[in-house]
């Protein structure tokens, strides 16, 4: 600080860095309960114990900044969950994704200056940093049926189909995620597959699934009875109520 006084530059001793609340994409973690995956979509063999997960959407390239923000989450991340500063959690458990839907020009330069290396189709490896970066395309990952949840994001026509048709739902109810999905392609002009479609083959299967306490909550008595004929609505009234009934109202 003495040394740089009535210059142009400004020192500031153990800046706080957390004011901005960061927030990183995906973590996976490992459990020490439970059981393994049957397979693994292509990029994600290697996972380790601490897994973050940097994602870029359709209008979202891949570059420079987005690998600078992963890093920057590693390593706040690794800080947080050590013992100690002195003590780190080893480096070797953690693994660093780049995911992105399609293919950047930063991938072709760093492919040309070796930084990069092609693993194969959609899959790379970057030698950034300590740790190796996966950079997984999704656009491009094969199609094939454990890569189905990939294709659902693949920000293309046909894989969003082939993800659809293949992809198996642990929990059926998630797949009313695919709607919010569905709307974002068809904004980008990508999806033919209609919302018509999407209404069909899971909005309507997911609400019958439902206990009619909760597909009836929130409406209201006359909308429930607005299209029962009154006979219908009277069979099963005792008479004695009915005349009880009629004989307030007369």
């Amino acid at each position: 600080m003495d040394f740089f006084t009535d210059s142009y530059y400004e020192v500031k001793l153990e800046q706080d860095l957390t004011i901005q609340k960061q927030y990183l994409d995906l973590l996976i973690l490992k459990k020490s309960e439970g059981k393994p995956p049957p397979f693994l979509p292509d990029g994600l063999e290697n996972l380790g114990d601490y897994n973050l997960i940097s994602y870029k959407s359709l209008r979202q390239p891949l570059d420079a900044w987005m690998i600078d923000e992963l890093i920057g989450y590693y390593t706040i991340y690794r800080k947080q969950i050590s013992p100690s500063p002195k003590e780190l959690v080893p480096i070797e458990r953690f693994q660093l994704y780049a995911v992105c839907t399609r293919y950047s020009h930063f991938l072709s330069r760093g492919l040309k200056n070796g930084k990069i290396t092609k693993i194969k189709e959609g899959l790379y490896e970057m030698d950034y940093t300590s740790r190796p970066i996966r950079i997984i395309v999704l656009n491009t990952v094969p199609t094939i049926k454990k890569n189905a949840v990939w294709q659902l994001f693949s920000g293309t026509e046909q894989g969003f189909t082939f993800g659809n048709k293949h992809y198996h739902w642990h929990e059926p109810k998630s797949k009313e995620l695919l709607n919010p999905l569905y709307k974002l392609y068809k904004l980008e002009g990508v999806v033919m597959y209609t919302l018509d479609d999407y209404y069909r083959e899971y909005t309507i299967p997911f609400i019958e699934s439902l206990p009619p306490e909760i597909r009836l909550k929130g409406v209201s008595v006359e909308e429930r009875l607005k299209d029962v004929p009154v006979e219908e609505r009277l069979k099963d009234v005792p008479v004695e109520v009915l005349k009880e009934y009629l004989s307030k109202h007369s």
